[in-house]
């Protein structure tokens, strides 16, 4: 329990380090990357039977006398492992494709990506060229950076844009969130609340005219 309330803090940690951000795909592999090297380190210290980066599991052992169990450090590493293949499940590694986003301005003739049209490989070279522009790239964010380059060259301010911010609905998710604990109450807890959240966050206004017309009202009503 101990180590497990260790390991929420971590990702609540990360968690923290994804909202201050202005989210962009970029920013948030920076903070996947290194929360996946963390992982890495931890399971490398508790092979070695070190759980210093555990201050919860630590403390308890310390005040109660106790060293970790062959068996439980086994669990722990096995556990990490399996945190780090379901981060890269959910936040694969991007490919050399969309650097071009991220740095705009190195790109080579003969390293172009290959996801790119003929047209806007040569749109790209035109604004890997642009020095006005370079000042304004370090200046602002990489989503303000790209849409400000709509007018002069629509079809990668688009790409870049789409692919930059894949979380802009993000909004959605919390509020599922919301609705599962209103729903989720001691009058109402059945496992499974999936029925009752599809109604709760469905677009769909229901017609309720359309829906009692084809029932039969009690005749004592």
């Amino acid at each position: 329990m101990a180590y497990l309330s260790d390991i929420f803090s971590h990702l609540n940690d990360l968690n923290l380090g994804l909202q201050g951000l202005s989210i962009n795909v970029f920013d948030v592999q920076d903070k996947i990357n290194t929360m996946l090297k963390k992982l890495e380190l931890f399971e490398i210290k508790v092979k070695a039977g070190d759980v210093s980066a555990f201050p919860a599991l630590e403390s308890f052992l310390s005040e109660n006398e106790l060293t970790l169990d062959e068996g439980v450090r086994d669990n722990m590493v096995a556990h990490l492992v399996s945190l780090r293949q379901q981060f890269r499940q959910y936040f694969p590694v991007m490919t050399e494709d969309s650097s071009w986003m991220r740095s705009p301005f190195s790109m080579e003739a003969s390293g172009l990506p290959n996801n790119l049209t003929v047209a806007e490989q040569e749109s790209l070279i035109e604004l890997s060229c642009d020095e006005t522009l370079k000042p304004a790239f370090r200046k602002q964010s990489l989503v303000d950076f790209w849409i400000k380059q709509h007018r002069e060259y629509p079809a990668l301010s688009d790409k870049a844009v789409r692919f930059l911010l894949p979380f802009a609905t993000t909004y959605l998710c919390e509020k599922g969130f919301s609705s599962l604990a209103v729903i989720k109450t001691k009058y109402r807890s059945r496992l499974n609340a999936e029925p009752e959240l599809r109604l709760k966050l469905t677009s769909i206004a229901p017609d309720i005219k359309g829906l009692c017309s084809r029932r039969q009202a009690q005749p004592s009503h």
